[in-house]
């Protein structure tokens, strides 16, 4: 990725927020994503007609600051067996190849959006991992549930992706969400994002920050005909 950083005028004073944030006004950001995240999932498998989703919901109003229950990961397993029954996420499989690449493709365009806005993507709100985008890692939470409701019309017998499938999952920027009550592109919504996170870091206000609604997309990802 390169990326001018040198032409960003806020970038000072987005950093400067961003390493004065106070952890209690971070852990309420988290809870803020993952709450969003949880939706999105269980608006996911109601779009794809499948079970699952009032107890997904369920799980959404458990979500505490900081998530120190861990109810991210717990309403992943029943949400990943609704979405596609036996899939283990650790393991290599031919679902797995198409989301890891979609949510790439979506970290990517996260990751630019949340520089280009003065942000140090090393400096997470609740990743702390050993890499150069834990905030992007943060953020692009609530967008994964976008990328599998694509991913049943993309995904072949095949672990390994085909040209016409990564050119399939390059469009997912393309693809729609909600933003409040606007609908625009996935690629118009990490920039929304990256600017209200830039708001709540300044302000210190978790309700600021403005996340996706999943919805039905009406692009045509069906390579499988």
């Amino acid at each position: 990725m390169v990326i001018p950083m040198v032409a960003n005028a806020r970038m000072a004073r987005v950093a400067a927020a961003q390493v004065a944030l106070p952890q209690d006004v971070a852990d309420e950001l988290w809870a803020v994503i993952i709450r969003a995240k949880i939706q999105n999932q269980a608006r996911t498998l109601e779009l794809l007609g499948t079970n699952g989703a009032e107890d997904l919901r369920s799980f959404a109003n458990q979500v505490a600051p900081g998530d120190k229950d861990n109810v991210e990961g717990q309403a992943a397993r029943p949400y990943f067996q609704c979405l596609h029954p036996g899939l283990n996420r650790r393991c290599e499989d031919p679902f797995n190849s198409v989301l890891n690449y979609g949510y790439a493709i979506v970290r990517g365009a996260l990751a630019r959006a949340l520089v280009t806005t003065g942000f140090v993507p090393a400096l997470g709100i609740h990743h702390s991992w050993l890499n150069a985008f834990n905030l992007t890692d943060d953020l692009i939470e609530p967008f994964r549930p976008c990328v599998d409701l694509i991913v049943p019309s993309i995904v072949t017998a095949s672990a390994r992706l085909s040209t016409q499938q990564r050119h399939a999952l390059r469009d997912v920027l393309f693809m729609q969400v909600r933003m409040g009550k606007r609908k625009v592109t996935v690629s118009q919504a990490v920039e929304e994002v990256a600017d209200s996170l830039a708001r709540a870091t300044r302000d210190k206000g978790p309700r600021l920050l403005r996340l996706p609604t999943a919805i039905a997309t009406e692009y045509d990802f069906d390579i499988r005909d």
